[in-house]
């Protein structure tokens, strides 16, 4: 199910969730976020330096677990 939630919001296929894709999802789920807040999570989580969230990235922030 989390799998697929990522597949949904990774508007390109690419893999990842881009800075744009990120933000909708987080609107979506009812959290006040801007191309700014985005950003930032991205930031902190994007080990891989891919300018955007892997699907392990994006559990990572899913379970709570930064590292």
């Amino acid at each position: 199910m989390i799998k697929e939630a990522f597949d949904h919001h990774d508007t390109n296929g690419s893999g990842k969730l881009t800075p744009n894709d990120l933000k909708v999802a987080l609107i979506k789920e009812h959290f006040n976020a801007t191309k700014e807040t985005a950003y930032n999570i991205i930031a902190e989580y994007d080990e891989e330096c891919i300018g955007g969230l892997n699907f392990a990235a994006f559990m990572r922030i899913i379970s709570s677990d930064p590292r």
